[in-house]
């Protein structure tokens, strides 16, 4: 502060001393403290909030409602065999147990249906595919049905060896983000908008951001995780993927097909096929060729008519070795980040965000 000399010195620095003094004092009323602020509502966001303010904690959540957010896009699908090596899904066992009880807790808490068992209609394509799944399904007999006693799928798809099936799960992912959602504005603790990492101020035991002070920011961005600064050394590998809803004219199927491209139907009487994979493109916008992409495919495996009724594009949060990341910033102990949930958010979301509480 510039000193200024004399009475009338003296005056005018008692004066701004007095400024300063009510600034602070004003500042410090608007401030609103929570425990803690969460950035994104994607279904990582949304667990996490759901089990904070469940266990009593107050949060705020900024959120810019991106409608090509990956949660909102993908199928929810949870499959025990993947790949095509048939291989069962890292940790599937631990996470069924997690992701069984956390579904239905929800449930109950907002009185609605989000988890719902079912079985994965998949074909095989060749001699050397159908060994291999046969072979797989000897040894994993918990998940995999040689002989399914109704194949609605027969007779209406091309080009397949044989039917299998796979114990899976079906998790509505709106639904979920939009009771907790709703959960959150009821508190009048949703903001939308973008967040600005140049706002966050650092203070001995707390972080501020704009009028909000809390213990820990957590960083639930998805793939926009590339573009913050206090995360720049996490390795994720977005992955851009594509998907359309089609209208097919023959009577409506209850099974979802895993045959070259997932066919799952949706409650609007659609099905939702996809997805495409691209590790270069960082934007939303669903392209022509990943559309011809898709119903060249689909012109190959349905024996019937079908429409394109929408198409989506959105963005995965995929890692370079797969794994979800869950941890606290090195240097900043008040910033933490749950991210890199990739292609299977629905089934490792809440095992990882029971791991973020206890580490927070």
């Amino acid at each position: 502060m510039v000193n200024i000399g004399g009475s009338c010195g003296r005056a005018a620095n008692s004066f701004l001393d007095y400024c300063v003094l009510i600034f602070w004092s004003l500042k410090l009323n608007l401030v609103q403290d929570v425990d803690y602020i969460i950035v994104g509502l994607g279904i990582a966001g949304t667990l996490l909030s759901h089990k904070l303010m469940t266990k009593g904690h107050t949060i705020v959540v900024l959120d810019d409602d991106n409608p090509n957010s990956a949660s909102k896009v993908s199928s929810g699908i949870i499959n025990p065999i993947t790949g095509r090596r048939l291989v069962k899904s890292w940790m599937y066992e631990q996470l069924k147990e997690v992701f069984t009880h956390s579904y239905k807790s929800i449930e109950q808490f907002y009185e609605t249906s989000i988890l719902k068992p079912t079985i994965i209609h998949r074909t095989t394509t060749s001699i050397k595919d159908d060994n291999l799944w046969r072979t797989v399904a000897l040894n994993e007999t918990q998940f995999c049905h040689l002989d399914l006693e109704e194949k609605p799928w027969e007779g209406r798809i091309n080009n397949y060896i044989s039917f299998g099936g796979l114990a899976g799960y079906r998790v509505d992912v709106p639904e979920l983000i939009k009771c907790v959602k709703s959960h959150i504005e009821t508190t009048q603790s949703l903001v939308i908008e973008s967040f600005d990492y140049s706002l966050i101020e650092f203070q001995k035991e707390h972080v501020v951001y704009k009028e909000f002070r809390a213990k820990k920011i957590i960083f639930c961005e998805g793939w926009k995780a590339i573009h913050n600064p206090f995360f720049k050394y996490i390795n994720l590998d977005p992955a851009k993927g594509e998907v359309v809803k089609i209208e097919i004219e023959y009577p409506p199927i209850k099974a979802i097909l895993k045959h070259k491209l997932f066919i799952v139907p949706q409650a609007d009487g659609l099905y939702w096929v996809g997805s495409t994979y691209d590790w270069k493109q960082r934007d939303e916008t669903p392209t022509p060729e990943k559309l011809t992409q898709i119903t060249d495919t689909l012109k190959g495996i349905l024996k019937e008519d079908f429409k394109v009724r929408s198409h989506y594009a959105g963005i995965r949060p995929t890692t370079i070795d797969r794994r979800p990341i869950v941890e606290l910033h090195p240097k900043h102990s008040n910033l933490a980040i749950f991210n890199g949930l990739g292609t299977k958010g629905a089934s490792i979301a809440p095992f990882f965000a029971n791991k973020m509480v206890d580490i927070l």
